[in-house]
């Protein structure tokens, strides 16, 4: 199991924009777990550390999700491949109490990916 914690430590900062909304800027790591063996040549993220990397934020910003489970996975949207080092506005609203939807993209541009996603209550 890859121990987001510590592979994402000092690689983020989390803007609160609403008790709803939260901007979280982040630089993805070369030396992250998940570019290994992934496309030596051309390492991209594959779309299920996007899912990890979003769910472990998520619990960052409401700690009452840290015993929950995902639930299901309502819509994922990748257009784009994600590589290493790259900056990455993480834009995640909370729709309802176990509702989520993350949007992944570079800095003023148009979505790279987009997940909404259901916790378990």
């Amino acid at each position: 199991m890859i121990d987001l914690h510590s592979e994402l430590k000092s690689t983020f900062k989390i803007s609160k924009i609403s008790d709803s909304q939260h901007d979280i800027s982040i630089t993805l790591p070369k030396n992250l777990s998940y570019f290994v063996g992934h496309f030596p040549q051309f390492p991209v993220l594959p779309s299920v550390a996007l899912i990890d990397i979003t769910i472990y934020l998520t619990r960052l910003l409401d700690p009452s999700l840290a015993e929950t489970y995902l639930k299901k996975i309502k819509y994922l949207k990748i257009k784009s491949p994600l590589g290493p080092d790259q900056k990455i506005k993480i834009q995640i609203n909370q729709e309802s109490a176990s509702l989520f939807n993350a949007i992944w993209q570079h800095e003023g541009a148009a979505p790279i990916a987009e997940i909404n996603f259901v916790f378990s209550l």
